[in-house]
């Protein structure tokens, strides 16, 4: 499966509305234990779940949990890689922190069985798509002038 550009904006507007609607007591939130492979984006520091961003337009309103999350992860498959070893802890030490911020518990597949992962994008998306999106230049820039103001 090729990336294509088309899909990867769903899958990051995806990721985005997720992390945007974590403290909402959603079905997604409901079932945030139960979700055992975590996607990262790097430059906006998030994670979300494959079962919400696999599918095209997911909000927290339209989400409905329904399937097993393997068309979902065959989806993301040429986006992102599964992350091993040192760079998996500390990620999953990342995400544990984020779930506990919300109240929430990560599945023991990914904390502890191993049967979970965590991902993160490819060198290709990477390089396509988030090192060359200009939106990303004003997430720099807004930085830059909170930096100048403290």
């Amino acid at each position: 499966m090729p990336t294509e550009e088309w899909k990867w904006q769903y899958i990051e507007r995806n990721m985005v509305e997720f992390h945007r609607g974590t403290h909402l007591h959603s079905i997604a939130t409901k079932r945030f234990a139960m979700y055992s492979h975590w996607y990262y984006h790097p430059l906006l520091d998030i994670f979300a779940p494959s079962k919400f961003i696999g599918y095209q337009d997911t909000t927290h309103d339209n989400y409905e949990g329904s399937g097993s999350g393997g068309q979902t992860q065959q989806i993301l498959k040429p986006y992102f890689d599964p992350i091993f070893d040192n760079e998996y802890i500390e990620l999953l030490n990342k995400l544990l922190s984020f779930a506990n911020s919300y109240g929430y518990k990560i599945s023991k597949k990914t904390s502890e069985t191993g049967w979970g992962w965590i991902y993160k994008p490819t060198s290709e998306v990477i390089e396509r798509f988030i090192e060359n999106d200009t939106a990303y230049e004003i997430v720099n820039d807004d930085e830059e002038v909170l930096d100048l103001c403290q």
